[in-house]
């Protein structure tokens, strides 16, 4: 990938630099998409969104360069850096919470190899059944593909940690080492102070971590974010053992919202989200890193939020409203964003790429 480095023509804008080549294919060959700004912290500036022709990633053609990204992450503002609080795991009293407790160590148990948890086979077979089925994401703390098979003594790395909640429910699942990145200080200083946590702040390749030295690694919504995400996944792989499993989540650029909605689209996210990958893009990053894909697949998790706020969007709705997480929207846009969520749904279970997440789990080959 060749960049160019470029002032932009708004004095009160980061410095930018031009992407010449795909940032995954390395193909010079790309379609204009539109031109897109900062919709949720408004920093002025404009980004042109482009698509590679031959992988169909999406990214930006002219980007905050990596000295000034950080000014469109607000400290007081950005959802990952919000303070957090120790996580409490089976702490209620009564008899309710007991037997969702053995439900859900159960499954945690005999599904996840979390035996020091204890738990029932029996139970854990019964959630199986189609009736209850659905009471097993919840059981699993809506983790997905990051919630990793428990491995005694293990150790797990988080990069993009934020302010360490996932950590810190990692490490109560027992977990003996738990090690976070990123690269904001207040992020890192407070998953330090309130949680005590290992946590580096920077780029992984500058925090000199051991080679070989993680079982499981975890990136959630955090490779949209990186500037090469081929070093950084080779970065990733240098520091997982052989057999050490590596879990990704990040916005699907095909999903069913992103069609309708287009430079709207709320998981475009101009211009923090620098590259938005198709299956094709992230199995091409995934494999070139070293890595072998074990699954690549979509999720509707956030078919329903993602369409009413992309409407908003484009209905020109104020930027209160946008971005207000709790705002209650009239009975028609909800209708709509539920038919939506619905359709994205019924063609998730057809097979069909349209979720809203990409979802992939990659092993580092022995």
């Amino acid at each position: 990938m060749t960049l160019q480095r470029t002032t932009s023509k708004l004095t009160d804008c980061p410095q930018r630099e031009i992407v010449r080549t795909c940032p995954v294919c390395a193909s010079e060959s790309r379609s204009n998409l539109y031109v897109s700004g900062d919709w949720l912290y408004r920093v002025p500036g404009e980004f042109k969104v482009v698509q590679c022709d031959e992988c169909g990633l999406v990214y930006l053609e002219d980007r905050p360069s990596k000295q000034s990204l950080g000014l469109y992450y607000p400290n007081d503002e950005y959802y990952a850096y919000k303070r957090p609080a120790f996580y409490s795991l089976f702490s209620r009293a009564n008899y309710v919470a007991s037997l969702w407790y053995l439900v859900k160590k159960s499954i945690l148990a005999y599904r996840y190899n979390y035996k020091h948890l204890g738990g029932s086979r029996a139970v854990s077979l019964l959630m199986r059944l189609p009736v209850v089925a659905l009471l097993s994401n919840r059981a699993t703390f809506q983790l997905s593909v990051l919630l990793h098979p428990y491995v005694e003594g293990g150790s797990l790395l988080e990069v993009g940690c934020g302010s360490g909640r996932y950590l810190d429910l990692m490490r109560a699942l027992g977990w003996k080492r738990v090690v976070g990145v990123d690269f904001s200080a207040k992020a890192v200083e407070q998953a330090k102070d309130t949680l005590g946590l290992e946590v580096y702040c920077g780029e992984l390749s500058d925090v000199g971590l051991e080679p070989e030295s993680f079982d499981a690694v975890s990136l959630s919504h955090t490779l949209e974010h990186v500037h090469d995400p081929i070093a950084f996944l080779r970065d990733i792989c240098r520091v997982m053992r052989p057999g050490a499993r590596l879990a990704i989540i990040v916005p699907n650029v095909e999903s069913l919202s992103s069609r309708v909605y287009r430079e709207y689209w709320l998981a475009l996210e101009s211009p923090r989200h620098l590259v938005n990958f198709n299956r094709r893009g992230l199995s091409l990053a995934i494999e070139r890193a070293g890595l072998s894909i074990e699954t690549l697949t979509t999720t509707p998790r956030g078919s329903y939020q993602v369409p009413l706020f992309s409407h908003s969007r484009r209905a020109s709705d104020d930027y209160s409203v946008y971005t207000d997480a709790e705002h209650r929207f009239p009975i028609h846009r909800r209708a709509r964003a539920f038919m939506l969520s619905l359709v994205e749904r019924l063609q998730c279970a057809a097979g069909l790429p349209a979720g809203e997440e990409l979802v992939a789990v990659a092993i580092k080959p022995y």
